[in-house]
């Protein structure tokens, strides 16, 4: 499952990607990242998430995972290749963020002779997703809809109010976080789930169900 950017527009998906490096991967941003155009890259061949320069030479890629692959750390070895082929200068980092239900037990690294290669699994049951469902920061509230969780249209609704609360009045700011938790909702088959939450009926929680939501991600 990929992030479906071609619905978006590249602000939105420079917004995700520091989102993301910031709240899941704790990396420290330059004052502004450039997203990779891979139409000049073979990258786009390859479908890779998000491929960003972060400061003067430094390139991160972060792939979102829903499922297994068992040829992961070959594909990721080849997303290296290919960035490394266009930006020979730049050291490159990796992570794959697994939002998959089952255990991860996907390769991160080959070692052969004259070839070691490694990179980054954030498995996302090992994030805090109550910490970002409940963050003060919209941005972070947005990234929780990749936590893994049960009662899907409950956590949508809530993730949308927390928005909007965190929002107030500001309807662009509120547009803006929509689109993001849309895009990313792909990677978790919740794009139905969205929509139906952005009407306000679904959106009023007793304490109860919030409750209960929050003890399932406690």
């Amino acid at each position: 499952m990929k992030l479906k950017k071609d619905i978006v527009t590249k602000d939105i998906i420079k917004e995700i990607a520091r989102d993301i490096s910031t709240y899941m991967l704790d990396i420290k941003l330059s004052d502004e990242i450039t997203l990779i155009d891979k139409e000049f890259t073979r990258v786009e061949k390859r479908d890779s998430d998000i491929v960003f320069i972060n400061g003067a030479d430094k390139i991160v890629h972060i792939e979102i995972q829903n499922d297994h692959h068992t040829l992961m750390h070959l594909r990721m070895l080849r997303y290296y290749c290919d960035i490394q082929f266009e930006y020979p200068k730049h050291d490159i980092t990796q992570y794959m963020i697994y939002i998959g239900k089952k255990p991860c037990y996907m390769k991160n690294k080959i070692e052969k002779e004259n070839l070691t290669y490694k990179y980054d699994i954030i498995d996302i049951r090992d994030i805090a997703c109550d910490e970002l469902l409940y963050h003060n920061n919209p941005s972070a509230v947005a990234l929780s809809i990749l936590c893994d969780f049960k009662d899907k249209q409950i956590v949508v609704n809530t993730i949308l109010k927390r928005i909007k609360e965190l929002v107030g009045e500001d309807s662009k700011r509120y547009k803006n976080y929509w689109e993001k938790v849309t895009i990313l909702s792909t990677n978790r088959d919740l794009e139905q789930n969205v929509k139906k939450g952005a009407n306000h009926k679904y959106t009023n929680l007793s304490v109860q169900k919030l409750n209960e939501l929050k003890k399932e991600l406690g």
